[in-house]
C-alpha cells in the first residue's frame, strides 16, 4: 500500500518536471530512483519505527498519592523504548479520610467480619409451651423461651393456683444451718389438700462461712406483756471451742453500758441469758436463768445493742425497727408483744439484718 502511494506520487512529479515539455529536443526527462526520493525515506523511518516497537508493551506508571489513592498515567512506544510519563497527586482533589479515619474504618470492618463469622441464630426454632392439667380440670400453660447464647428452651411450671379443688395453707420449719452449701427445712400443709402446687421450696443454695470466732447476740425479746421492762431478756451464744471470761465486758444500748458481774463465765457451745429479775423471768419462759440484774431498757420502737469485751472493742452489734430514732433504717426486723426476735443460724454472723428473723415464739436457754 504504501508503494503504490509512493509511485503514484513520483508519476505525479515527473509530470510535472518534465511531461509538459513541447519537443523531445528541448525535454529534458530527469530520472529519479525511489530509494533516493524522500518519500522512500520516510516509508524507511515509519517502517523503522514500526518495527522497533514491534511487540513491546509498556507499562502504565503508577503513583501512590497516600491514604490508599493511586493515580496511573499511560506509557506507549517510541523507536523501540517506552515512554516514562510520571503522573501527580495534585490531579485529584477528592476529600480522601485520614489515617485516624481509615483506622476507624478498619475497625468497623473487623467487627462486622466477626460478627458475620459468630452472629449465628441459636434461637431459630420456636421453644413449645409447657401445658399441665390442674386439680379442677382445667388445662393451663406457660410460654418457655429460648436462651440466645446456648439455643436451649427454659421448663417454666403453669400457675394451677386458680384452679385448686382445696386452698393449700403450708407452714414451714425454720432453715438448718447452712451444710455442703444447702439449707433445709420442712413444709406441712395444715389443709392436707393432698396437692403440692403452692408448696414452698424446701432447700436453699447457701455459702457455708466459718464457724463465728465470737461471741455473739442470739435471742432478744423487748416487748413484754409484764408492765415496764422487768421481762425484758437478752441471750448470748459462745460458738467458740474456748470457754470465755466474761469479766470488764460489757452490753451497751444508746444511752449507756450494763457490765457483766465479775468472774462471769460463759462456756464454750453454750447459751446465757440476762434478764432484770429471776421471778418475772420464770413467770414467761418458766424455766430458770444464769443473770439477774440486767438494767437496760429496751425501747419497744427501736433500740439497739453492742457487745464489748473488757478492752472496750466491739464483738457483736444487732438493732430493732431500725434502731433508736431510725439510726440504723436497714435493720427493720421487729416482733410483736411477748415474741422475740432470733439470729437465724448460730454459726453465721454477717453483721446485718439479714442474720436475724422476726415474730418468733420466745424461747430462751434454760439453765
Amino acid at each position: 500500500m504504501h508503494k503504490i502511494i509512493i509511485l503514484s506520487l513520483l508519476c505525479l512529479i515527473v509530470v510535472i518536471s518534465g511531461c509538459t515539455t513541447e519537443t523531445p529536443e528541448d525535454q529534458v526527462i530527469k530520472t529519479i530512483n525511489y530509494e533516493d526520493s524522500p518519500l522512500a525515506e520516510m516509508e524507511s523511518n515509519t517502517n523503522s519505527n514500526a518495527d522497533s516497537c514491534d511487540g513491546v508493551t509498556c507499562r502504565d506508571t503508577v503513583m501512590d498519592c497516600g491514604s490508599g489513592v493511586r493515580i496511573t498515567c499511560e506509557n506507549h512506544c517510541e523507536d523501540g523504548e517506552c515512554t516514562k510519563c510520571m503522573p501527580t497527586c495534585s490531579e485529584i482533589s477528592l476529600d480522601l479520610p485520614g489515617e485516624e479515619d481509615l483506622e476507624e474504618m478498619e475497625e468497623v470492618m473487623e467487627v462486622e467480619e466477626e460478627t458475620e463469622e459468630t452472629d449465628v441464630d441459636l434461637c431459630e426454632d420456636t421453644c413449645d409451651d409447657t401445658v399441665k392439667t390442674c386439680p379442677d380440670g382445667v388445662d393451663t400453660f406457660c410460654e418457655n423461651t429460648c436462651d440466645p447464647d446456648t439455643g436451649d428452651c427454659s421448663s417454666c411450671t403453669p400457675d394451677c393456683s386458680d384452679h385448686m379443688l382445696c386452698e393449700e395453707a403450708w407452714e414451714c420449719t425454720d432453715w438448718s444451718d447452712c451444710e455442703n452449701n444447702e439449707k433445709a427445712r420442712e413444709c406441712t400443709d395444715n389443709n392436707d389438700c393432698g396437692t403440692e402446687e403452692t408448696k414452698p421450696d424446701e432447700t436453699l443454695e447457701c455459702e457455708v462461712i466459718d464457724e463465728t470466732d465470737h461471741i455473739i447476740f442470739s435471742e432478744i425479746l423487748y416487748d413484754t406483756s409484764i408492765t415496764g421492762d422487768k421481762g425484758e431478756w437478752v441471750e448470748i451464744y459462745n460458738p467458740t471451742s474456748y470457754d470465755v471470761d466474761l469479766t470488764g465486758w460489757s452490753i451497751t444500748d444508746n444511752i449507756k453500758p450494763w457490765n457483766f458481774p465479775d468472774d462471769t463465765l460463759i462456756e464454750t457451745k453454750s447459751y446465757l441469758v440476762i434478764t432484770k429479775t429471776l421471778e418475772y423471768f420464770q413467770n414467761i419462759s418458766g424455766c430458770d436463768t444464769a443473770i439477774t440484774g440486767f438494767l437496760l431498757g429496751l425501747n419497744n420502737d427501736g433500740d439497739q445493742l453492742t457487745l464489748k469485751d473488757s478492752d472496750s472493742n466491739e464483738i457483736d452489734f444487732m438493732a430493732w425497727e431500725s434502731g433508736n430514732e431510725n439510726t440504723y433504717p436497714d435493720w427493720t426486723i421487729s416482733a410483736d408483744e411477748d415474741e422475740s426476735i432470733r439470729r437465724i443460724s448460730i454459726n453465721e454472723d454477717t453483721d446485718s439484718p439479714d442474720d436475724w428473723i422476726s415474730n418468733q415464739e420466745a424461747d430462751p436457754f434454760c439453765a
